[in-house]
């Protein structure tokens, strides 16, 4: 998948480049304001599904955050969460290694 196969799989999202560290102190912002009926950890309750897609990441993996319009969180179609995209540096192609969805209404 080139840019632009990546950019229309991603259609109808916001795209934002992350890091691992700052998802994880964004998630422990917004579990602390659910203390104490949410684990204390990065992404609360669903902490073992985060490491496992985190533990997919290889060197040279990118991060994505994708977020819905408004349009689609107001018509109850919005997603939001993160992506692991990968290039492949022989034929310059990105592909998205997973999907680790953090809200979706």
């Amino acid at each position: 998948m080139d840019k632009k196969t990546l950019r229309k799989e991603f259609a109808g999202f916001k795209l934002q480049k992350a890091t691992v560290e700052e998802a994880e102190a964004k998630s422990l912002a917004e579990v602390a304001e659910c203390a104490p009926r949410v684990p204390q950890v990065t992404f609360g309750f669903a902490h073992d599904e985060w490491e496992v897609f985190k533990a997919k990441m290889e060197p040279g993996d990118e991060l994505i955050f994708f977020d819905s319009f408004d349009i689609d969180w107001f018509t109850l179609c919005g997603s939001k969460g993160y992506a692991i995209v990968r290039l492949d540096v022989s034929s310059n192609k990105f592909w998205v290694v997973a999907r680790y969805v953090t809200c979706m209404s």
